[in-house]
């Protein structure tokens, strides 16, 4: 039945059905609950009223007013019409939020202000965290700004692996202005929050904002990991630039980050001037690793 459903809602939206749609989004409201009288206090008997006389009976054939009243008059007629088939909408609600996303998807071309607040519910509501990507999926691939404020706000407040989920939709949206919101997400963040924006920030290379993680962590390995990262996302002179200042511990993975970003020239420098010799030897045999022709030529010189 599900695909049957689904199937039907691919049909509504090339027929344009908005109605049909939006009756998969929206439950049906619930009836308002009847109210419960409380009991009322017990109060003595009213005093029995005076006995009235008995009517007076009417004459045979006589019609009273009464009676005039209480006559029936026959009904007029109406036209009857038989009920709609239930080609779209069949009888009672499924609730199922997988078809709600879907509907919701098909919907936010034409009524994005309606559609994105109740996408948000389900992506901080749901018990699913599939269901709450599959919400913020569809809200990242909008390309909307208040689609996108929305998906920051869940990347900020939502449960954690709702939070990551958030985080990596933000890495697939295009914009200039994503990397300095990962940024904000990664300063509210927990460990593995951290770690997801600093993955997410590497898809898009962005590599001034890895450099600011990079030297304002004090956690050893969030920073070591931002550091190779870096090197991922073509940092070569931001980790040139930082070895120079950085201390000893975490000169071993901007040694790793060069090797990732394929810096021959930089690692030659290191290798020819760095006095520890652990690091030193690192450098060589990331030089050895990488196989350049530049590579092999200082090593043949070097031996």
């Amino acid at each position: 039945m599900k695909p049957a459903r689904s199937l039907r809602i691919e049909i509504a939206q090339r027929l344009q059905r908005s109605d049909v749609l939006w009756w998969y989004t929206t439950a049906p409201p619930t009836p308002p609950a009847v109210p419960v009288a409380a009991p009322r206090a017990s109060t003595p008997p009213p005093p029995a009223a005076p006995p009235t006389p008995a009517p007076t009976p009417a004459p045979p054939h006589a019609v009273t007013p009464a009676a005039v009243a209480s006559t029936p008059h026959p009904p007029a007629h109406a036209p009857e019409f038989p009920p709609p088939p239930p080609v779209w909408v069949p009888q009672g609600f499924f609730p199922d939020t997988d078809l709600r996303i879907q509907a919701l998807s098909s919907l936010m071309g034409t009524d994005a202000p309606r559609v994105i607040p109740i996408l948000r519910t389900i992506a901080l509501d749901a018990d699913d965290a599939g269901e709450a990507r599959r919400a913020l999926f569809v809200l990242a691939q909008s390309g909307r700004a208040d689609a996108r404020s929305t998906v920051v706000e869940v990347a900020k407040t939502g449960p954690e692996p709702v939070r990551i989920a958030a985080v990596r939709e933000l890495g697939r949206i295009s914009g200039p202005t994503v990397a300095n919101d990962l940024l904000q997400v990664y300063s509210s963040g927990n460990e593995r929050v951290k770690y997801q924006v600093v993955t997410s920030l590497a898809r898009r290379d962005a590599a001034p904002a890895l450099l600011r993680i990079a030297e304002s962590e004090k956690d050893p390995r969030l920073r070591d990991v931002a550091i190779v990262t870096l090197g991922d996302a073509g940092g070569r002179t931001q980790l040139f630039t930082l070895y120079s200042t950085a201390p000893a511990d975490a000169k071993r993975a901007i040694v790793i980050g060069l090797f990732n970003a394929k810096a021959e020239d930089e690692l030659i420098r290191i290798a020819e001037r760095e006095r520890d010799s652990a690091i030193r030897d690192e450098a060589i045999s990331r030089l050895r690793l990488l196989g350049t022709p530049k590579a092999r030529a200082y090593l043949e010189a070097h031996r």
